[in-house]
């Protein structure tokens, strides 16, 4: 039998995977395919390294892609269908400490939550942990009826993006390394008037800048 090179098959395993439709489970099927698949798919811990958690069974298995991936820098996608709760309590606060763990922290660079509850975003990014590799940032339809405070530091923070979240204070989020920013702000309340003035003064190396936000200057 006719094997590809292992530096071909993973590529082929990572363009099967490169969408967010497909999750942990997926990369966990494909090395079970046969012996030789499985040897090269944890030969490569990159692979294990984007984390899509769509589904309970995602949350379930987050811990082995973890492992797998060794000491890989993490991009780690949380979605959820909107307006739908997919994770029980438990496996959303077993999400949360997996990622907030030193080792995973530290090493995360790509964080992305779409249509999620507000309580695993405070637990992450609302109480001060540093995330000092974490340099994409995306925040969409985060649910909640009050305004959320969000507190953390993240030193190389290049791209950030907010839709549809509320938060009480800015402050924090407008970094000085930022390059690029999207901000949609249907659905937020009283985001301050100055907050563009701020961001074009403090934001030196902002290359990209969307701003869908009501504001009369």
């Amino acid at each position: 039998m006719i094997q590809l090179p292992s530096e071909l098959l993973i590529d082929i395993f990572l363009l099967a995977c490169a969408d967010s439709t497909h999750g942990v489970e997926q990369r966990l099927q494909l090395a079970q395919v046969c012996a030789y698949w499985r040897a090269v798919a944890l030969d490569y811990p990159t692979f294990w390294a984007h984390i899509v958690v769509r589904t309970s069974r995602d949350a379930t298995q987050i811990s082995i892609a973890l492992l797998r991936s060794r000491d890989s820098l993490l991009d780690v996608e949380l979605h959820a269908p909107r307006f739908q709760r997919i994770l029980s309590g438990a496996k959303e606060q077993a999400v949360v400490d997996a990622l907030i763990a030193p080792k995973q922290r530290l090493r995360l660079k790509r964080l992305v939550m779409t249509s999620a509850s507000a309580k695993p975003l405070l637990a992450l990014l609302g109480t001060g942990l540093e995330f000092p590799a974490l340099e994409v940032l995306e925040l969409r339809r985060i649910f909640k009826e009050k305004r959320l405070s969000l507190c953390f530091e993240a030193p190389l923070l290049r791209r950030l993006v907010l839709s549809q979240l509320n938060l009480r204070t800015w402050d924090n989020l407008i970094t000085t390394s930022l390059q690029r920013l999207d901000l949609d702000g249907r659905a937020m309340d009283d985001i301050p008037q100055e907050l563009l003035l701020t961001i074009l003064h403090r934001c030196t190396a902002l290359r990209h800048l969307e701003w869908n936000v009501p504001c009369d200057l």
